[in-house]
């Protein structure tokens, strides 16, 4: 198990390494997820006003759908109402679903809404709150929820951490994935071995990836 581990790491540091220097295709990527984007705006917006009456119903299952489909037509027609449910709704999933939808659409404006969310009741909606701010650029707030969930008994929390983490992108954001290199979790050191290298910091993975490699072989 251990040596299939280490194997995995090492492929995907190389393939981490050759994408990290694909700049063109990275810009290509940021084209198409634009596209995308421009296309989801025309296709979701007759639709808008329907999504904000049905955020409002009594059904959960209604206003997770609402709250889901307001953040895929990267509206920002949506952001006053998601930023309402995200800090008032009764339902933690519907909250959860709202912090996504304002990453989704990446507006400065979710920012308030946002910060308020990160003493959510409910870590998973405080969590998802702070991987949002990480997306739009606030590091203040958002770096102390993230390095904590590190800490967290549950592998998936502690990946989703690190999500964050690289998207802060600053020297203190890279010490604390430098860190999860040591986790507990072998897919928590590979996760973290890929988010440094695609952040530019392959170097820091090598010393890991021979000690993993060298002790397999043992």
């Amino acid at each position: 198990m251990e040596r299939s581990v280490s194997i995995a790491m090492l492929i995907t540091f190389i393939v981490a390494v050759n994408g990290a220097f694909a700049t063109n295709n990275r810009l290509n990527y940021n084209k198409v997820v634009e596209l995308i984007r421009e296309e989801n705006i025309k296709k979701y917006t007759p639709m808008i006003p329907l999504l904000i009456r049905d955020i409002d119903n009594e059904d959960e299952y209604v206003r997770i759908q609402a709250s889901m489909y307001l953040g895929r037509s990267c509206h920002s027609g949506a952001l006053y109402t998601l930023a309402r449910h995200l800090n008032n709704d009764q339902s933690a999933e519907v909250r959860y679903q709202c912090a996504i939808s304002l990453a989704i659409i990446r507006s400065q404006a979710a920012i308030p809404a946002l910060i308020k969310a990160l003493n959510d009741p409910s870590e998973k909606v405080s969590l998802e709150s702070a991987v949002a701010l990480s997306i739009l650029g606030e590091e203040e707030h958002c770096l102390p929820i993230l390095s904590n969930a590190l800490n967290d008994s549950n592998r998936n929390v502690r990946m989703k951490a690190l999500e964050g983490l690289k998207y802060v992108g600053s020297l203190e954001a890279i010490s604390f994935i430098e860190i999860a290199l040591d986790d507990v979790d072998p897919y928590v050191r590979v996760y973290a071995a890929i988010l440094l290298t695609e952040l530019g910091h392959s170097m820091l993975v090598l010393p890991i990836l021979e000690e993993s490699l060298s002790s397999s072989d043992k």
